[in-house]
Formats: structure tokens, C-alpha cells, sequence
């Protein structure tokens, strides 16, 4: 379970990745352009147009990449992909859930031990 959350959020981090590589190409190639598209970004937000190119002229000489990492892209340093903590979440979520049955088959009688645990994994299911 951890190795596929990992390997499915490090496959979601290339792919940014390989997002902002082609937005910093973008960028050195025709920065004109570029300034144009953010600027229309803030106007479909229902920013006035010429507001909207003075934002993205202040922002991209502030940060063009993270301007349009964030703007248009829709990547953020604060939601960017942790393979390893979601491999480790997933991990800790699967033992944890695994640990009622556990302690119910350490506890229940040999009689009733099927059920009781059944009943147990069906409870903390649902």
C-alpha cells in the first residue's frame, strides 16, 4: 500500500516538475507573451484589464516562474507532493487499521474468534 502511494504522488511531482520545466522555458522564450497570458488569467478572475497587467507585470518581476507556477498552473510550495510522507501516511493508516482485528484475535476466545473478529474489521470499516 505505502509503495504505491509513493510511487503515485513521486509520479504526480515529476509531473509538476516537468510542468515548471516547460513554464521556464516559456518564460526565457517569449517573456511578452507570458506577462499577456498571466495578465488574462486576473481578468477572468474579474480583475479590470489594466490592473490585471500591472499584477502580473509587479509579480512576474517579482517571480515569474512562482507567479506562474501558482496563477496558471495551480502549484503551490505548500501543496507540492511528498511522495515519502504519503508513503509513510499510507503505511501508518494501514497498520493502524489493521490493529483492532489484532487486538481482538489476541483477546477473543478460540469459540467465537471468526466472528468476533469479522465483526470487528466490519465495525471499524464502516
Amino acid at each position: 500500500m505505502a509503495a504505491g502511494e509513493y510511487v503515485s504522488v513521486h509520479s504526480q511531482a515529476d509531473t509538476e516538475r516537468a510542468d515548471l520545466n516547460i513554464e521556464r522555458t516559456e518564460i526565457r522564450r517569449d517573456n511578452k507573451c507570458e506577462h499577456k497570458e498571466l495578465a488574462e488569467i486576473y481578468i477572468a478572475r474579474g480583475l479590470d484589464p489594466s490592473l490585471a497587467k500591472q499584477v502580473a507585470q509587479q509579480l512576474m518581476a517579482h517571480d515569474a516562474l512562482g507567479a506562474h507556477a501558482s496563477d496558471e498552473l495551480g502549484i503551490s510550495k505548500a501543496l507540492r507532493p511528498r511522495p515519502i510522507q504519503a508513503a509513510l501516511s499510507s503505511a501508518a493508516s494501514f497498520a493502524l487499521g489493521a490493529l483492532v482485528p489484532l487486538l481482538v484475535t489476541a483477546i477473543a476466545s478460540e469459540k467465537g474468534l471468526i466472528l468476533t473478529v469479522a465483526g470487528a474489521a466490519v465495525r471499524r470499516a464502516v
